[in-house]
């Protein structure tokens, strides 16, 4: 699978496709590799024929930031590309600018994996802001790493570099840029997502596991605590304290809730959703045998209002009484008793 390589290795010789004038482009920000033992992938399995934005000079530059001692590292991204095969191919370098000599391993792994992977790209990710999705690299199925280059660790004195590529699951179509993280720069964000071809049919054949693509969520508290929301890629999910919704022990709405459940209502009826999920919840003050029903009773209490309130045809409701089963909250103090008192309306956006 890889073939090892000695120092000052030029961006043409690690992928053969690309011709003397682009690798000298390259050169000029990239100086070489120290190995020390480096590994890179070869000509038949690594993504290796170049796409329009290499061409045209890195995508976006950083210096590292998470790591102290590591000052003076730059990271830079060279290209980002569907290379088919339900595949994207980010190729990225590292450049010692400082006097220091900086060893780069474990740079950009992730913590906690194998010691395989630790020194890839393992730790790189994409985020779709567009869907709200962050897609992680591809994990090989026949071997125990990611479908990334393996530099095998080493040291950089001023002026190497180090190029390394890794392989991630593909957006939808219609997405046309993307973020790169990584463990130790700032996110080099809204970066455009091009396409290239590999040299060699055996980086597309490389057989690998499902596609690990997770829901963002991000998660807002209003200031004096009665609502919060969870939204995520395509759901939004919208927790109104029962405090402000219901009197004591009660499933009747008070007044105050029909003006939050309008705020509620409205957003139903500009989303998409078809189905609305209604969760009620209490705290662990009492026994389940009071607080299960009447969690089920105030989420209905909140489906019938919002069934009032939403113009558009074509929604139904699911409720359901959880009691104090699901807390999100610590039950030992007020504070979090009231967090746990609560309704979660749940819709697709």
């Amino acid at each position: 699978m890889f073939e090892s390589a000695g120092r000052q290795k030029s961006w043409s010789r690690l992928f053969p496709a690309f011709s003397a004038a682009t690798a000298a482009v390259f050169l000029a920000s990239c100086a070489g590799a120290d190995s020390g033992g480096d590994d890179t992938p070869s000509e038949e399995s690594s993504p290796s024929r170049q796409g329009a934005q290499e061409e045209d000079g890195p995508l976006a530059t950083s210096t590292i930031t998470a790591m102290d001692e590591k000052g003076g590292l730059e990271v830079t991204v060279n290209s980002l590309d569907r290379v088919g095969a339900g595949r994207v191919v980010v190729k990225m370098s590292v450049t010692n600018e400082s006097d220091t000599r900086h060893y780069t391993n474990h740079m950009f792994a992730t913590a906690g994996k194998e010691r395989a992977m630790s020194n890839t790209g393992r730790g790189v990710t994409l985020i779709d802001t567009s869907n709200g999705r962050r897609h992680f690299a591809f994990m090989r199925s026949d071997e125990d790493t990611c479908l990334c280059s393996n530099w095998g660790g080493g040291a950089l004195d001023k002026g190497e570099s180090q190029d390394f590529w890794v392989a991630f699951p593909e957006p939808p179509g219609d997405v046309t840029r993307m973020t790169v993280t990584t463990p130790v720069t700032p996110d080099f964000v809204d970066l455009p997502l091009g396409e290239s071809e590999p040299r060699g049919k055996k980086f597309l054949d490389i057989p690998v596991e499902d596609p690990e693509i997770l829901d963002l969520t991000a998660y807002q508290e209003s200031l004096d605590g009665d609502s919060s929301r969870a939204d995520t890629g395509n759901e939004a999910s919208i927790s109104l304290s029962s405090d402000v919704l219901f009197e004591l022990n009660e499933s009747d709405l008070t007044p105050a809730a029909g003006r939050e459940l309008k705020k509620v209502a409205k957003e139903i009826d500009d989303s998409s959703a078809e189905v609305v999920r209604i969760d009620g919840h209490t705290d662990n003050s009492g026994n389940d045998s009071i607080n299960s029903p009447l969690s089920k009773a105030r989420a209905e209490s909140v489906e019938k209002e919002l069934e009032s309130l939403i113009t558009r045809n074509g929604v139904t409701f699911e409720t359901d009484g959880h009691g104090s089963s699901d807390p999100i909250a610590d039950n030992s103090t007020e504070e979090g008793r009231k967090k746990n008192r609560r309704v979660t309306v749940t819709f697709e956006k």
